[in-house]
């Protein structure tokens, strides 16, 4: 439900929540809280921040999410390279074999094998169309699924049904600071990438004799 936020103003977007069974075609309204503003115990006060209807009914609905992962090569030999710093192991390698890749600069590739031999874990041989550099990213798009909550919990009566508390509102009243979960923070998938890489030098452009001296202005 937080995606329709991104919604534009008069569009529409799929939602799924989890709640009693209704025909298809049944409307709802959602609102966010009853009681507005804090402490204030009349139900009048209230605000309607989504309105929908029902399009399907499901035991189980299969929500993707997209993925990104983000690789370097390791070794390139013409076409091959060895591809570090996507997975964590073999089995997730073994999952994903097959899969297309695809560099910073457009060039294509498939993930063919786990290699075990004098690499990090995880690193996996991949072809591609072109030569690559060690100065490439790759990029792996993919999709994951997002396990749905099941808890619905009824309001009966307004003025007598005891409602749950958002964790913001909790933290709040029992003063306590906002977790933070190590895996969240925003890191670089390798120690050397926090490193400023140095400014690449190209090599001059070269020109073979016998086509210099062939040429009209030599």
């Amino acid at each position: 439900m937080r995606m329709i936020k991104y919604t534009p103003k008069f569009g529409f977007s799929f939602g799924v929540f989890y709640g009693p069974s209704h025909s298809v075609g049944t409307t709802f309204i959602g609102v966010k809280n009853i009681y507005e503003n804090e402490g204030n115990e009349d139900p009048s006060h209230f605000r309607i921040c989504v309105t929908g209807v029902v399009v399907e009914m499901n035991t189980n609905f299969k929500v993707m999410k997209k993925l990104k992962l983000i690789g370097e090569p390791h070794k390139i030999h013409k076409n091959t390279a060895f591809v570090k710093g996507m997975f964590n192991s073999d089995l997730e390698v073994s999952k994903f074999t097959g899969a297309s890749l695809k560099t910073v600069s457009g060039i294509r590739g498939t993930i063919k094998k786990a290699v075990k031999e004098n690499c990090p874990a995880g690193t996996f041989r991949a072809t591609f169309e072109d030569k690559i550099l060690k100065s490439d990213l790759i990029f792996l798009r993919t999709w994951y699924q997002i396990e749905l909550p099941r808890f619905c919990n009824y309001v009966v009566a307004y003025g007598r049904t005891r409602l749950l508390k958002t964790h913001a509102q909790l933290r709040k009243e029992r003063d306590l600071p906002l977790a933070q979960k190590k895996d969240s923070e925003f890191a670089h998938h390798d120690d050397h990438l926090d490193k400023e890489r140095d400014e690449r030098v190209f090599a001059g452009l070269t020109v073979p004799k016998s086509i210099e001296a062939n040429l009209p202005f030599a």
